[in-house]
């Protein structure tokens, strides 16, 4: 929510795609799906575009590690629970 308010806040006057916070929102969920029109964004607004993407794609990867690791961690904390933790003998 707060990427697709700011891409409102920024983009909406300009771009009718981003007029409103709901349409920011769908905006976002073509962001995610690697469908963004970036060059109406770069030609309205160059440095937020720029800033915006980049910490969209940090923030979203740093989430998606951060899951995958939890669920490794689950997983092998299950493991360990049931089978005993595995010995170099």
């Amino acid at each position: 929510m707060g990427f697709a308010f700011l891409s409102y806040c920024f983009a909406g006057p300009y771009l009718k795609n981003y007029d409103s916070l709901v349409n920011g929102v769908k905006q976002q969920i073509l962001t995610m799906m690697g469908q963004q029109d970036s060059m109406s964004l770069m030609r309205n607004n160059y440095n937020f575009t720029i800033i915006w993407t980049m910490v969209f794609i940090v923030f979203f990867a740093y989430f998606f590690i951060t899951a995958s690791i939890v669920g490794l961690e689950d997983g092998f904390d299950e493991t360990v629970k049931e089978k005993g933790y595995p010995m170099d003998f």
